[in-house]
């Protein structure tokens, strides 16, 4: 089977572009704040990829980074002081966090209408209840992702691999509610081999490198990859993308595959509270 790679790189570059043409024409432009804690060096990297993209489509952003031993209450007084701010369209904290610390009691502290990156406790429920909220920014550009590519969720089994409450529980919901048969896995047993290859759609969230091969394929299945760790000078994912390749019909390459997107579904959800903001002011 000729594989087909998902090419989240480019799709998100197309979906940056849209965004930078829509916030040309505005008076005003969206800001966000990203909010991390302590000096890991890849959360310090992902929040200026966040903000060179942010820049480059017009929004203004500014991180505030905490010190890596900082209580609770200052870190959650941060996090409640930039959504106090009416000037600010969005917040987000860098995850994760240094381990003394409670990520859904600071994520917590984020207002609804400016969680961008959806993972709050109100708007993870509203995801379940099938009110308005924004999406989490991973599961909006994995959504974004099939969408471009034609791939609808509508009657397929899909299976989430792993419990990642920011990543898989979302992506599990978001799924169901599109249609899909869902099977929510906690790890990579023997059983959870046998479900995956039923599966119509695979989104692979074990943050293990290379966990996932081809006998877990069905062939002619989806499957999306979100893990991304460094080995030996690359980036790898969960899946071992070789292997899978010529038993998925798609799947997303590690890097450029569904990392673009996330940062893209965080843009495009800072521009809708953008909007939404502007409506009530």
């Amino acid at each position: 089977m000729n594989t087909l790679l998902m090419d989240g790189k480019a799709v998100a570059t197309r979906l940056r572009q849209e965004l930078s043409d829509q916030l040309a024409s505005l008076a005003t432009s969206p800001r966000l704040v990203l909010i991390g804690v302590g000096d890991d060096a890849d959360s310090k990297r992902y929040v200026r990829q966040k903000r060179k993209m942010a820049q480059q489509v017009g929004i203004s952003s500014e991180e505030r980074w905490l010190p890596k031993g900082e209580v609770s209450d200052n870190v959650e007084a941060a996090v409640l002081e930039a959504c106090k701010d009416p000037c600010v369209d969005g917040v987000l904290v860098q995850l994760p966090l240094p381990a003394h610390l409670d990520s859904r009691a600071v994520l917590d502290c984020i207002t609804p209408e400016k969680d961008v990156d959806g993972l709050t406790s109100i708007s993870l429920a509203g995801l379940a209840m099938g009110q308005f909220c924004y999406l989490p920014a991973a599961v909006a550009g994995i959504a974004h992702l099939l969408a471009h590519y034609g791939i609808s969720a509508r009657g397929k089994r899909a299976v989430v691999l792993g419990m990642d409450r920011f990543l898989s529980w979302p992506m599990a919901i978001w799924l169901g509610l599109q249609g899909a048969l869902v099977s929510l896995l906690p790890d990579a047993v023997s059983e959870s081999q046998e479900v995956c290859r039923e599966a119509d759609i695979i989104v692979v969230a074990l943050g293990r490198p290379e966990v996932v091969g081809a006998r877990w394929v069905k062939p002619g299945s989806v499957v999306i990859d979100t893990g991304q760790h460094r080995r030996g000078g690359e980036l790898v994912g969960d899946v071992r993308l070789e292997e899978v390749m010529g038993q998925a019909a798609w799947i997303t390459p590690v890097p450029g595959g569904v990392g673009p997107m996330i940062v893209a579904g965080l843009l495009k959800n800072t521009w809708a509270a953008h909007q939404r903001a502007q409506l009530r002011r």
